[in-house]
């Protein structure tokens, strides 16, 4: 019960993080650090783990230390995060992406070229969605849109070893 917990709060955190942090940055740049810096706390003192927080509205850039392995689509970082460290890191980024189908085919196409299989897809007028995974790493895809454009958003995380 308490690793549900856990993850439950892991969840929440990053989903204010990504959801929240790019509407409050969006104030001037001397603003940014400090939000920035505000929800990193939030997040840490909620997860007790590392975090690391970009967000700028005008391109951010990828989480550190974010995996080589998994495919990312070309587009204008709008904000990412990286919690935790070692096995129990996750990371999320979000891009703008031009056409949500062209970008969902190519999305799918990326990971599936890079030894990826694909677990589950959902694809529909409102939008796409998908999980994938190679053992190693499994992420989770979605493509919306907004009165900003169309984005895709990743969270990725270690798949956990079975020792």
């Amino acid at each position: 019960m308490k690793s549900n917990r856990s993850l439950l709060s892991v969840s929440l955190a990053i989903v204010m993080s990504v959801g929240m942090t790019p509407l409050l940055a969006s104030c001037a740049n001397p603003i940014q650090s400090l939000v920035e810096q505000g929800a990193q706390n939030a997040v840490k003192d909620v997860t007790g783990g590392n975090v690391d927080l970009n967000v700028d509205g005008n391109g951010a850039s990828m989480p550190k230390d974010w995996p080589s392995d998994v495919p990312v689509i070309d587009g204008t970082i709008q904000s990412s995060v990286r919690l935790g460290s070692g096995d129990t890191q996750t990371w999320s980024v979000t891009i703008s992406v031009g056409n949500a189908d062209e970008a969902w085919t190519t999305i799918k196409s990326d990971f599936e070229g890079s030894g990826f299989t694909t677990d589950f897809e959902s694809v529909s007028s409102d939008g796409s969605m998908g999980s994938f995974s190679d053992g190693q790493y499994s992420a989770i895809v979605s493509i919306t849109t907004d009165s900003s454009g169309n984005s895709a958003t990743y969270v990725v995380s270690k798949v956990a070893s079975s020792q």
